[in-house]
């Protein structure tokens, strides 16, 4: 009995609290100065880890892709040029073309995997941390619209947990 009294006045209390964020003004603004600001440097860290791992395992697992695209890239780039396709015509000029293309693709494969398996490096490391701390402050930066959503994320929060306390666990606790 108790814990069912417990619920609905948990229930309650968090239709009030859902009332009180619906008819807040400023909430955001307060929620990123006293939650995410004091927090910010361990924020931007974890995003920071987050897309090196990312970035790296997105590349490990679709090198093969990577690099098959970046010789179509260049084999492509290759046969629309209008320099390649006269020096095509010379004589040997088809074997000289099909060279230029095998060594210019070799070149770009080397490249594009030397850079992206310098992911990770220091210096990426620092430009993701970087990029990670412009993109949060842009982040942080409120108007009506980023009001509107952050309202709702927590009221839409506030809803999941009244169903979750509304599935009464206690009951199967307790018979």
């Amino acid at each position: 009995m108790m814990e069912e009294l417990t619920d609905r006045i948990s229930i309650r209390m968090l239709d009030s609290v859902q009332s009180h964020l619906r008819s807040s003004d400023g909430l955001s603004g307060r929620m990123v100065e006293q939650v995410l600001r004091p927090r910010q440097q361990a924020l931007i860290h974890e995003i920071t880890q987050r897309l090196e791992a990312m970035a790296g395992n997105a590349y490990d697992h679709n090198r093969d892709d990577t690099l098959r695209y970046v010789r179509g890239l260049v084999g492509r780039t290759l046969s629309e040029s209008p320099e390649i396709r006269r020096l095509s015509r010379l004589p040997l000029g088809g074997q000289l073309t099909k060279g230029l293309e095998a060594s210019l693709s070799d070149l770009a494969c080397r490249l594009v995997n030397e850079a992206l398996e310098g992911l990770q490096s220091p210096e990426f490391s620092a430009l993701v941390e970087h990029l990670t701390e412009s993109g949060f402050e842009a982040w942080l930066r409120t108007d009506p619209h980023t009001e509107k959503v952050s309202e709702q994320v927590l009221v839409d929060m506030l809803d999941l947990l009244k169903e979750q306390i509304a599935v009464k666990d206690w009951k199967h606790k307790y018979a």
